[in-house]
């Protein structure tokens, strides 16, 4: 890259120094393509991956992904299986694998009935039943396949027993226990936690043992749906946080930091404060364990004790190693500081440079939409078989296999999102870092304004998107 145009002199007082015209706008003149070769391959790898999509489009289901797939390979709320569920959207689990499609979610007012069970078949209810039969309604099941019914033998309402009986098997069995359910995403049932704590209180054995951690049964597929499950629940101020409030809390501390002093205050703040929580939190956990230690009588085991000075010692080792680090690279840390306020001085005079972050997320938004929708086509590809419960019962339940095409298609399709990503988030480094470099070369900043990042965008996008490519690609390997 020339600045073959320019005339500097190193005539003056200043000899030996470049010294660039008023009109001087940066190194950023008589620019070429860079890196064509990766600006092809980028877009031979969106053609591929829209072939991908379309072969997935045309091949498999979106339903299937999108909603819960019961014991017998039916997906509930669509007439897509053995057994139309159209009437029945939502799924109840029975076992750590499989559950059957319901009406609506069990809502029990006492949390729990221990002699109500939710069966491949239906519901099954002993004497002391405290919920009408139809506390949920559940597909018919009839004929299939697999289907198990409940007797009193294989399902007794004895609390000191059902759990290990033959339907509900520890939770891998064909039945498990009416309890308050949660809906999770609109279409499947997740027991309620304060159901499964109260049911952990009433199946105990005679001596008022506990019979085991039920919890720890579930405790994969719990914390998975609670995860998406908060997610789905707060979407809304998630969305509304991440595409206004950041964006305008983002520009107001922007405008702070250019403030003399509040800039050290702020990031010295930042960094004794840290230092402070860390050794802070490794000073309670010593605390903690004295407590323990000198507690009578000792509730805690000696490995707890332990484990909370050990972890005490961690947390001091820690704060001591990142305060020696910003001892040694105070300097640097000014520096970096100097550049936040030359950036915020940037930011200043070109406002329109917070709102690219905006035209990215736009493109981003844009490529997850189709990656999506070829992704959640592609996983509804594979084929239903019939997978055997690890019990001594005969029990089994529908699950999905993909062949190795399919495999390699997800895997490739994992490496388009990866690079795509990267790409996205390159263009926006090199379209910024262009905008502030027109910016601190540019004497007359009058001449700068709300479309030189436009300019930017243009000329990034003509010149170095193959850079951006390669990048991109060497982060996506």
């Amino acid at each position: 890259m020339g600045l073959k145009g320019k005339n500097f002199s190193d005539e003056g007082d200043n000899k030996g120094r470049l010294q660039a015209p008023a009109d001087f706008d940066g190194p950023v003149a008589n620019r070429r393509c860079t890196d064509i070769l990766f600006a092809l391959l980028l877009l031979v790898m969106w053609v591929a991956m829209t072939a991908v999509g379309v072969h997935s489009w045309t091949h498999g289901n979106y339903r299937v992904v999108l909603y819960p797939m019961d014991w017998a390979g039916n997906t509930c709320g669509t007439n897509f299986g053995e057994r139309d569920m159209t009437d029945f959207p939502k799924l109840v689990y029975i076992n750590i694998l499989g559950g059957v499609c319901v009406k609506e979610c069990p809502k029990i007012d006492d949390l729990v009935d221990t002699s109500s069970f939710i069966t491949f078949g239906g519901v099954f209810q002993g004497p002391d039943a405290t919920l009408p039969n139809d506390f949920v309604e559940v597909g018919d099941y009839t004929g299939i396949d697999g289907v198990m019914y409940c007797t009193d033998d294989d399902c007794p309402t004895n609390t000191a027993t059902s759990y290990f009986s033959k339907g509900v098997n520890q939770g891998q069995g064909y039945a498990y226990y009416a309890l308050d359910t949660i809906e999770v995403l609109g279409v499947r049932c997740i027991a309620n936690p304060k159901a499964l704590e109260k049911l952990d209180e009433l199946i105990f054995t005679l001596d008022d043992n506990p019979l085991v951690d039920l919890n720890s049964l579930n405790e994969i597929r719990n914390v998975w749906n609670n995860l998406y499950g908060d997610i789905y629940e707060a979407r809304y101020p998630i969305m509304l946080f991440g595409a206004l409030a950041a964006m305008l809390v983002g520009f107001v501390y922007a405008q702070l930091l250019r403030i003399q002093y509040l800039l050290g205050i702020m990031i010295w703040g930042s960094i004794l404060g840290s230092i402070g929580i860390i050794i802070g939190c490794g000073a309670y956990a010593f605390m903690i364990a004295n407590k323990w230690s000198e507690a009578d009588p000792q509730e805690q085991g000696n490995n707890a004790i332990f484990a909370a000075k050990i972890c005490a010692y961690v947390l001091w080792g820690i704060g001591g190693t990142i305060t020696v680090i910003t001892i040694f690279l105070r300097k640097q840390i000014m520096l970096s500081m100097a550049c936040v306020r030359a950036a915020c001085r940037a930011l200043s005079d070109m406002p329109t440079m917070i709102f690219f972050p905006v035209i990215q997320v736009i493109g981003l938004a844009a490529f997850m939409l189709i990656w999506l929708v070829y992704a959640v086509h592609l996983a509804s590809t594979g084929e239903i078989t019939k997978t055997q419960l690890p019990t001594t019962v005969d029990i089994s339940v529908r699950t999905y296999v993909f062949d190795d095409f399919t495999k390699k298609c997800g895997w490739y399709l994992i490496f388009c999102f990866f690079w795509t990503v990267a790409f996205i988030a390159a263009m926006g480094e090199i379209v910024i870092a262009m905008t502030v470099s027109k910016w601190y070369f540019t004497r007359d900043k009058s001449r700068l304004g709300i479309f030189t990042i436009f300019a930017s965008i243009i000329e990034a996008t003509r010149y170095h998107i193959g850079t951006a490519a390669f990048g991109s690609f060497i982060i996506a390997v």
